[in-house]
């Protein structure tokens, strides 16, 4: 592997946080940067969760805590204010958890009815305000819409609608619908449901929304900027696999591409882990090739193009580091860390 080029970088004048030194199983040619306030956002979303009474029980703050979201939005939103960080965090704070409530609730593994769930959300974010007797996270999804809307234009506003349609009813109620049958799905089925579960769609919405300035007509229509960000959430979702495949394998969740290979193409878990890697450096190649063809088809919009393609590498970069070092993964990592060391297969490249 070519060693990841990992850059610090200081905003509004805070110190940056060094970057970990960890292992990883896949690297990239870009270099992290990671926001000085990661500490002061974890402790305000940490205490805005408590305000809004999202995560009363003690279990689940515990749960939410090992999310680290502040060390997630400084690494993948280095550039922005703190105050869209902290928007940001919000927002990723009420999806975690809405994760963790659907996790819990009886109907929490029926498909149909985690469906209804998610089409009410999508109400609330179109504009309908929160009724009376609706669970509070209705009310406080209600909130960050409202706080969407005050900054956001109807056109942005629907385009997030739309990702997170593809997120909820596209990705989770299908992956949904796999736990509830007991059933692994074939590769084909699970990249192609991955796209959307993965929810990198709607925060790379917020990313556009932070940099201030619209993409251009022309280029959100043109044919690759939704193969971009399909490539983007795939070398994710390949990333984030590699590291939550202990987690879901305890839990018996089907929805993992380690899974789905070990189950439907006989590799070995050093094989399949390899493979996974495999294909995220394959992902990497193609969204490099879109992006410079982007470049080359408006020239007139350079700086637009260039900063949408920046926004776009910092989330996957973010995100990996981000991985490499939240709680919530440890285990994870320490499985990855001893396959490594029982495999003499070495690991893929990302840049070539």
């Amino acid at each position: 592997m070519s060693p990841s080029s990992r850059a610090s970088a200081s905003v509004e004048g805070a110190p940056s946080q060094a970057s970990a030194a960890a292992p990883s199983w896949v690297h990239y040619a870009w270099p992290v940067r990671i926001a000085g306030d990661a500490d002061a956002v974890e402790a305000a979303t940490r205490q805005w969760v408590v305000d809004r009474g999202l995560a009363l029980a003690s279990h689940a703050r515990a749960r939410f805590d090992r999310v680290q979201v502040g060390l997630l939005v400084a690494c993948t939103y280095p550039d922005v204010s703190h105050a869209d960080r902290r928007l940001a965090a919000d927002f990723l704070a009420w999806v975690f958890l809405q994760d963790d409530r659907l996790d819990e609730a009886r109907d929490g593994h029926d498909a149909g009815a985690v469906a209804d769930v998610f089409r009410g959300y999508l109400d609330v974010v179109g504009g309908r305000p929160a009724r009376p007797g609706e669970p509070n996270n209705v009310r406080v999804l209600d909130e960050l819409a409202t706080r969407l809307r005050a900054r956001a234009s109807d056109v942005w506003m629907d385009r997030f609608r739309e990702s997170l349609r593809g997120f909820w009813l596209d990705g989770v109620v299908v992956e949904t619908a796999y736990r509830q049958r007991g059933v692994v799905p074939t590769r084909a089925e699970y990249l192609a449901q991955r796209v959307e579960a993965i929810g990198v769609l709607q925060v790379l919405d917020l990313a556009e929304l932070f940099r201030g300035t619209p993409l251009p007509p022309e280029i959100r229509h043109d044919e690759s900027h939704e193969a971009l960000r399909d490539a983007a959430a795939r070398i994710i979702a390949c990333a984030n696999d590699l590291y939550s495949y202990d987690k879901e394998r305890r839990a018996g969740d089907p929805n993992n591409l380690v899974t789905v290979l070990v189950q439907h193409e006989g590799m070995t878990l050093e094989q399949a882990l390899d493979e996974v890697v495999r294909v995220h450096d394959e992902e990497v190649v193609v969204l490099e090739s879109l992006a410079a063809g982007a470049l080359r088809r408006f020239p007139q919009h350079h700086v637009a193009v260039a900063g949408w393609i920046e926004d776009v590498r910092a989330w996957i970069v973010g995100a990996l580091e981000w991985t490499e070092r939240a709680a919530r993964y440890a285990s994870g990592r320490e499985l990855l860390g001893e396959t490594r060391r029982r495999s003499s297969r070495p690991a893929g490249r990302a840049s070539r």
